[in-house]
């Protein structure tokens, strides 16, 4: 929902339905042919605020600010073993697994600027509070307990932008970004 506080200001909010499915399959050393198998899905509620500015009358620049809030997700589903060692088979039990999943808060802040009637410019940021997300920690109702450092950092991105209007009917764009992700390589992983 939105509301126009005044011709050069709009302010918005809403709900958000973070929404999320996992499968992981892993070996299990020192064991060739063993696999553990977890499928997870889940989500979680959460809000968004907005808001959009054109602060100086007759200038071509507009502002716009959005923030996600974070969505911790409860996932619930099922672990299984492939192939689990004799002497490991009364560990290594399928069972309902529970895993907590955080999507993080996100803010953009993005501006643009109308140079010329042909060129539009554009700039934008992005904070990703991905400190939020510690570990993956997956519990099983049969005794299971799997932990999985993560300790992420936040993040940021940045962008420039323009738009070229050559033709009616043709426009060109070009931009770069760079992208800090704040992801650990100490605990970064294809999971």
């Amino acid at each position: 929902a939105g509301y126009e506080v005044m011709k050069q200001l709009r302010i918005g909010g809403g709900l958000v339905y973070y929404h999320g499915t996992e499968y992981l399959k892993q070996g299990v050393q020192p064991f060739p042919g063993t696999f553990g198998e977890l499928s997870t899905k889940g989500g979680a509620l959460a809000f968004d605020l907005a808001a959009e500015a054109a602060p100086f009358d007759g200038v071509p620049l507009g502002i716009g600010v959005d923030f996600k809030y974070h969505g911790k997700m409860k996932l619930e589903g099922d672990g299984h073993f492939i192939n689990p060692p004799p002497a490991l088979a009364g560990q290594m039990l399928d069972q309902g697994v529970t895993h907590e999943l955080t999507y993080p808060s996100v803010l953009n802040v993005g501006a643009s600027w109308q140079a010329l009637p042909a060129l539009l410019l554009t700039t934008g940021f992005t904070y990703t509070w991905y400190d939020i997300y510690e570990e993956d920690l997956f519990v099983g109702d049969k005794g299971m307990v799997i932990l999985v450092p993560r300790n992420y950092g936040n993040g940021t991105t940045w962008r420039l932008g323009a738009e070229w209007q050559v033709h009616p009917v043709l426009q060109l764009r070009a931009g770069v970004l760079r992208d800090l992700s704040g992801f650990s390589t100490d605990t970064y992983s294809p999971t």
